[in-house]
């Protein structure tokens, strides 16, 4: 399966959003982490991994999710100058997702090792790994000039605590009823060419429950993505693998069948917020709910 993610961002986005991160830690490449790179940005030492197109290898256990933060070498002149630059994340050697950027040049970033380099802003791709052993490679085109800094992160996060509130979206077109054992819970219909928008007032935590709608010609385990956004702000971009459901179905609609449900949390700051949900896969659709927790 190949899905490609692709931002075209002038500048670094101020970020108001953040998880309930309990742990973080920076993995180290088990294959090919050779080559270090070592940035100082803000005036602190960041660790990064040159990536060619012989790739990293890295062991990952979940379930956690895994942030790519990534910056190209910025040699060409001008400081309007946008630079392009790619990479593929393969999961356990057959799902494939490619990143693609496009940044400025930061100022203020200094290398250890090429004091006389620039370098961009950085660009983050966030990903959900499941439960169990995975093994995650990072890839570059071989037609890449530069190679690609990167820095892996695995985050592991609490889940929401406090009252809980369900929310609906500002505009919808359609919601299902899905049917789990004896209960139906309300779900809204998600598509590429119509997200959905979410208003509530922070401090507070934003949960989102979705589910892949099974079609005939999908197989056994699909995947999808979810992008969540502030304005122009990306918050989010959650990558999920999920097969059909044995346990629920859709009420009153036996064409489609629900996947097993997957869920994304984000912690939102003071003040009012409208996040938008997208669907980035144009071939498909997902149902979703919302919780908003104090």
């Amino acid at each position: 399966m190949n899905l490609t993610a692709f931002y075209k961002l002038l500048l670094l986005p101020i970020l108001l959003v953040s998880s309930d991160i309990l742990y973080a830690e920076l993995l180290k490449p088990t294959e090919g982490g050779e080559e270090k790179e070592i940035l100082i940005v803000s005036g602190k030492r960041r660790l990064y991994y040159n990536v060619r197109p012989e790739g990293l290898m890295y062991a990952v256990q979940g379930p956690v999710r895994l942030k790519f933060i990534t910056r190209y070498p910025a040699m060409t002149p001008g400081k309007k100058a946008r630079h392009k630059f790619s990479y593929d994340i393969i999961l356990n050697e057959s799902d494939t997702i490619q990143v693609r950027h496009k940044y400025l040049r930061q100022k203020g970033i200094r290398s250890i090792q090429h004091p006389n380099h620039h370098y961009t802003y950085s660009g983050q791709y966030t990903i959900n790994i499941p439960d169990g052993q995975h093994r995650v490679r990072v890839l570059t085109p071989e037609n890449q000039k530069y190679p690609v800094l990167l820095r892996a992160v695995s985050k592991t996060f609490e889940l929401p605590k406090g009252d809980k509130k369900i929310l609906a979206p500002m505009v919808h077109q359609t919601s299902k009823l899905v049917k789990v054992g004896e209960t139906d819970i309300e779900y809204f219909e998600l598509k590429n060419d119509t997200p959905l928008q979410i208003v509530l007032k922070g401090p507070n935590t934003l949960r989102i429950t979705s589910r892949l709608a099974f079609e005939d010609w999908m197989g056994d385990e699909e995947a999808y993505r979810l992008q969540l956004r502030e304005g122009n702000d990306i918050i989010g971009t959650y990558f999920f693998n999920t097969e059909r459901s044995n346990s629920s179905s859709f009420e009153s609609d036996d064409s489609i069948v629900p996947s097993k449900w997957r869920t994304c949390e984000v912690r939102l700051s003071e003040g009012d917020h409208i996040v938008t949900v997208t669907l980035l896969e144009n071939d498909r659709r997902a149902f979703l709910r919302f919780v908003e927790f104090k």
